[in-house]
């Protein structure tokens, strides 16, 4: 999946926060989000609403004072121009600043929990799953293996376009491929469980990311080495 951040506009910000408002009831418990830290972007998020809509009617009502201005300086002499009357500001909820600045500190609080996960993420609006183009589900990694490093396998990566590697690791001789970890940078230092003072090799290989998805093909599988430290 990818990580979003808050939205630029004022109006993806306010769908972002009307679905974020809607859905965080339903995780605030396991995320340790609190009812009165809910009941707090409930309330900001009725104001920002308020906020949204009345700085819309004041665009709307700029033009009527404009020309207004330009009548009252450069109109016909003695005559009288209608006046334009602009609503006062009236919030609907408790007037606390920060609105914002609160939202963005609890997508925080919510990414910092442990029980953050793929599907709350999407649901809350936090990220978004990525799926594979034609390209991507086309292209094999290249992998190159390096031998050890203090007692673990090391395998160097051409990272290419994409955001890092998922490196998959077994023993010759097993059928079922571990996953050994996700790496941002080649070379992909890989922890291995070992019993053994003795040399092993590995069998290894791995999908690239773009985000936290592995989105491309698998590489060809390489034999590497684990020597201990």
């Amino acid at each position: 999946m990818i990580e979003l951040q808050l939205p630029k506009s004022m109006g993806k910000i306010y769908l972002f926060f009307q679905n974020y408002v809607l859905r965080i009831p339903e995780f605030s418990t396991q995320l340790g989000i609190t009812p009165a830290e809910v009941a707090k972007l409930q309330t900001d998020f009725a104001n920002f609403a308020y906020l949204m809509g009345f700085t819309n009617q004041f665009k709307d009502r700029r033009a009527e004072y404009s020309a207004f201005r330009k009548r009252m300086l450069w109109g016909p002499v003695g005559e009288t121009a209608p006046q334009p009357v602009f609503e006062s500001v009236a919030l609907p909820e408790e007037d606390s600043t920060g609105i914002l600045t609160n939202l963005t500190a609890s997508m925080k609080k919510v990414r910092a929990s442990t029980a953050y996960d793929e599907q709350i993420a999407e649901a809350l609006g936090l990220a978004q799953a990525t799926e594979p183009s034609k390209e991507d589900s086309a292209y094999i990694p290249d992998l190159k293996p390096k031998g050890s490093e203090n007692g673990s396998p090391v395998v160097g990566f051409k990272k290419a376009r994409y955001d890092g590697a998922r490196m998959y690791i077994r023993r010759p001789g097993e059928t079922t491929w571990t996953d050994a970890g996700t790496f941002v940078r080649s070379p992909a230092v890989i922890p291995v469980d070992s019993e053994t003072n003795q040399p092993e090799t590995f069998e290894v290989r791995a999908k690239l990311l773009r985000g936290n998805n592995p989105v491309t093909a698998y590489s060809e599988i390489y034999t590497t080495i684990r020597v201990p430290a």
